[in-house]
């Protein structure tokens, strides 16, 4: 059952999974990549302080993006176990 509307989920889920990652690599790289992908530079200079609100909301970020990434992996191995 690998119908159009099923390719278009599992590349939504793909491209949500991707931007969850890219928000978890802000984390790990820091002030140059929230600046590079647009938070603007009170969050940067906040992270790079070491302040906790910038963690926080990226996290929480990420969580929505893995959420909405979640429907279509599941969507993905139904239909491979049905193959």
């Amino acid at each position: 059952m690998e119908g159009p509307a099923n390719r278009f989920l599992i590349a939504g889920g793909a491209l949500s999974g991707l931007a969850a990652l890219t928000h978890l690599a802000c984390l790990v790289v820091g002030a140059p990549l929230f600046r590079l992908l647009g938070a603007g530079e009170q969050m940067a200079q906040l992270h790079a302080t070491g302040h906790w609100s910038p963690t926080v909301i990226t996290l929480a970020i990420t969580a929505v993006l893995a959420i909405w990434a979640a429907p279509a992996y599941f969507v993905r191995f139904r239909c491979l176990e049905q193959s």
